[in-house]
């Protein structure tokens, strides 16, 4: 389909060019949300594992708290 450039293209030609180029525009999109979407779901991953992390310790310090406060309680009566 090489052609001169002083050669006037038809409006299916025409029609398929653009739709090529939305095409190639559209998969480069996509792949680029592709590779956002991994990233995002790796920093969230990230996250919820320091999460869980504090979530452990914050329970192991109120459980601490709630030992000690039996004990002073227990003495008290």
């Amino acid at each position: 389909m090489a052609r001169k450039i002083t050669e006037k293209l038809t409006k299916k030609e025409i029609e398929k060019l653009l739709n090529k180029q939305t095409n190639v525009i559209l998969d480069a999109v996509d792949e680029r949300l592709l590779k956002q979407q991994k990233y995002i779901d790796y920093r969230f991953s990230l996250l919820e594992k320091r999460l869980e992390k504090v979530e452990i310790r914050l329970n192991q310090k109120i459980a601490l708290l709630v030992t000690t406060l039996d004990k002073f309680l227990k003495r008290l009566y």
